[in-house]
C-alpha cells in the first residue's frame, strides 16, 4: 500500500487539474456569450472575467456559475458596465433565494423591466424580495413565481413594485402563494379598474373612488382598501360580508 500512496496522491492532483481545466473552459465559453450578445471589446470582457472571479472568492457560487449569470445579463441586453453593477445583486438575491444565477438574474432583470425602473434600482428589488420572504409565509423563489404572473399590473394599472410587493406578502400570511399571488392581485386590480354593474354601484354608494378623476388612472391599490376598510366599519359583520361579495 505504501508503493501506492505516490500514485494516489498524484491521480488526486491530476483529478483536481482536471476539475480547474473544465471550471476554466466554462467561464471563458460563457464570456464568449457576452462579448458576442453585447458586442463588447475584449478589454471589456476581460474586466468583467476578472471582476466574477474576484467575487466568487467570497461566494457560493463558481466562476463559471457567475459567468453563467453575466451572460443571462447580457442576453437581458445589459452592457458590460451594467451587468458588474447588477452581479453583485444576482449574487446576493441567488443566495438568500436559494436559487442558481441564472433564476436570479432573470427575475431582478424581468422586474426591473415590468416596472419601468432602472439598473440603480436593483438593490431596492432584491431587498423587497428578501423582506417580503422574511415578513410572510412565503419564499424568495415563490415571491418571483408571482412578481412573474403579476408583472403586467405596472403598465395595465399603474401599480407600484412597492404595492405589489406589499399585497403578495400580504396574500402569503393566509397562504396564498407563487402564481397563485400574483394572479389574485392582479384580478383584483381589473375587478377595481373595471368593476361589475353592482360593484360599480356599491362603491358609489359608499362614495369610494376607484379612478384618479384627472388622470383616469386606477387609484393606489392600499389607498382604495383603506377607504374601503374605513366605510364597512359602519356596517354590521353580515352586512360587510354581503358588500364584499359584491
Amino acid at each position: 500500500y505504501g508503493n501506492l500512496a505516490p500514485l494516489m496522491a498524484g491521480a488526486a492532483l491530476a483529478g483536481g487539474f482536471k476539475a480547474a481545466v473544465i471550471a476554466g473552459s466554462e467561464f471563458a465559453y460563457q464570456l464568449t456569450f457576452v462579448k458576442a450578445l453585447g458586442g463588447e471589446t475584449a478589454q471589456a470582457v476581460a474586466q468583467i472575467g476578472a471582476s466574477a472571479l474576484e467575487l466568487s472568492k467570497n461566494s457560493m457560487y463558481g466562476p463559471g456559475e457567475l459567468a453563467n449569470g453575466l451572460r443571462m445579463l447580457s442576453q437581458a441586453g445589459l452592457s458590460a458596465r451594467d451587468s458588474l453593477l447588477a452581479l453583485p445583486v444576482a449574487m446576493n438575491l441567488a443566495t438568500v433565494g436559494e436559487m442558481n444565477m441564472e433564476q436570479a438574474t432573470l427575475t431582478l432583470v424581468g422586474v426591473m423591466n415590468a416596472f419601468g425602473m432602472g439598473i440603480t434600482d436593483l438593490t431596492h428589488i432584491g431587498d423587497m424580495f428578501s423582506k417580503a420572504a422574511a415578513l410572510s409565509q412565503t419564499s424568495v423563489s415563490a415571491m418571483t413565481e408571482a412578481m412573474k404572473t403579476a408583472s403586467v399590473v405596472h403598465d395595465q394599472y399603474g401599480a407600484s413594485i412597492e404595492d405589489t410587493a406589499t399585497a403578495i406578502t400580504l396574500l402569503a400570511k393566509v397562504n396564498i402563494t407563487g402564481t397563485a399571488a400574483g394572479t389574485s392581485y392582479r384580478n383584483m386590480l381589473k375587478d377595481l379598474y373595471t368593476p361589475s354593474k353592482e360593484a360599480a354601484r356599491v362603491m358609489e354608494d359608499l362614495g369610494i373612488k376607484t379612478k384618479d378623476a384627472v388622470t383616469g388612472k386606477l387609484r393606489d391599490a392600499p389607498a382604495i382598501i383603506a377607504d374601503l376598510k374605513t366605510k364597512l366599519q359602519d356596517f354590521t359583520q353580515a352586512s360587510q360580508t354581503d358588500i364584499l361579495g359584491k
